[in-house]
């Protein structure tokens, strides 16, 4: 272990607490899958970087796929609680909109590790992946649909689901073409989808 991660007392170390430990891997192990391919990055590198024994990450996690599934669950909560907080001071279903799109770009660049994962999820190997994915793509969907229940007036039980499946597929799309164009902004990408989505939603929506 490192002098970073334990506290010395009268000669002594104090092992750091299990939540704290469990997040450390996590954020550990986002980089190493991101640097080095799920499929190559081996156990022993993710101890060897925390700076303990393998049986303690199994302990945690289970396997490497549970490390992977922990991992992917925690952007998932994490990309969740951002759109939440982004729309919680809105002034209604436009601002919303703006304000969820953007949350979603700026959460996908502060957790670019993350993303990355979840976006080439068809090359990890690994079958917890898929299962995360769709979680996150529900999560976020199912997000938007409720937004334009509270404000749209729905032609039909199906049309909010569908909308936001197209708005989150669009979010996705535009997420990956920004991987190499480093110049298109938060601010820029969601301005791309919301003048799509927008005109859509415009006339579904309550605006008074």
């Amino acid at each position: 272990m490192t002098r970073r991660h334990t506290t010395k007392r009268h000669g002594t170390r104090r092992r750091m607490p299990r939540p704290d430990r469990e997040a450390q891997i996590l954020d550990l192990a986002e980089t190493l899958f991101a640097e080095r391919g799920f499929r190559k990055a081996t156990m022993d590198e993710l101890s060897a970087r925390v700076g303990v024994t393998k049986p303690v990450i199994y302990e945690y996690f289970g396997s490497k796929d549970g490390v992977l599934s922990a991992v992917l669950a925690q952007a998932r909560t994490g990309l969740f609680e951002a759109t939440q907080a982004a729309v919680a001071g809105s002034s209604g279903p436009e601002d919303a909109l703006r304000r969820s799109l953007q949350a979603f770009f700026e959460y996908t660049d502060l957790h670019r590790d993350a993303w990355s994962l979840m976006n080439h999820a068809a090359t990890l190997g690994s079958g917890v992946v898929a299962d995360e994915v769709d979680a996150l793509r529900r999560q976020q969907a199912d997000f938007t649909a409720a937004m334009m229940q509270e404000y749209g007036h729905p032609r039909d039980e199906r049309e909010p689901e569908a909308f936001a499946l197209v708005i989150i597929g669009a979010c996705d799309q535009i997420a990956r073409w920004r991987e190499s164009k480093p110049d298109v902004t938060p601010e820029r990408a969601a301005q791309y989808v919301f003048d799509v989505v927008w005109s859509g939603l415009r006339d579904r929506i309550d605006l008074e």
